[in-house]
């Protein structure tokens, strides 16, 4: 009996110590593809036109769905930080509904753009289900736009010119979940809000947008 309450008193630290010691590898990259529906809509302001101008377009204009969807990757530092940079093509706009001559308007306004995103991201819970605060800054480079009907979403091309390069922060929650040793789920709820506005005119407009970003993604570990 001496002897085996002894074995145990050896054993057993050992045991539970060089179990502690065993920790999960730690990823180093991910790389994958990711998709958001957004609300997309816009801010509006003007110090040189009257507040009356301004109301009429809030008046007739509303926010739209939109979408942004892409590659992108993560590199990790860390268990608790990483660093994200996106390659993503995104559709961002608003609607608007006017009366002309007893005929009512509906149109969707799409601006594209290519959207390069690089944010931070710190992990509270570093479990299978990681969560994660995430924030950071795009460089969104526009492509072109057009306007399609609410009733035959037949486009048109848009003669308008939008600022070449706009800059937006970003900020949102997000977790992933890894579905094997390769295969990772993640989804994310994000706000982007663009810092300056997107033309040169009077009527400085500032889009903005927020959705549910999920993707899958190849992790090396």
């Amino acid at each position: 009996m001496k002897k085996l309450v002894s074995f145990l008193l050896i054993f057993l630290p050992i045991s539970f110590f060089s179990q502690e010691s065993v920790s999960p590898k730690l990823r180093k990259f991910d790389l994958g593809f990711n998709y958001s529906a957004d609300y997309s809509y816009r801010t509006i302001k003007s110090n040189e036109i009257s507040r009356d101008i301004v109301n009429f377009y809030d008046t007739i204009e509303s926010a739209k769905y939109g979408y942004t969807t892409g590659i992108s990757g993560t590199y990790f530092n860390s268990n608790k930080l990483s660093v994200t940079l996106g390659f993503l093509w995104s559709d961002k706009g608003e609607k608007s509904e006017v009366f002309v001559n007893s005929t009512n308007s509906r149109l969707k306004h799409h601006y594209y753009y290519l959207d390069i995103p690089i944010k931070a991201n710190y992990y509270l819970i570093k479990q299978t289900n990681k969560f994660y605060v995430t924030a950071g800054i795009s460089s969104n480079l526009f492509l072109f736009s057009n306007s399609s009907n609410f009733s035959n979403e037949k486009a048109v091309k848009n003669i308008i010119n939008l600022n070449p390069v706009n800059f937006a922060v970003i900020g949102g929650v997000g977790f992933d979940f890894e579905l094997s040793d390769s295969w990772l789920f993640k989804s994310e709820i994000l706000y982007r809000h663009s810092i300056q506005p997107i033309m040169s005119s009077p009527l400085k407009r500032s889009l903005f947008s927020t959705g549910v970003n999920f993707g899958f993604f190849y992790q090396i570990k």
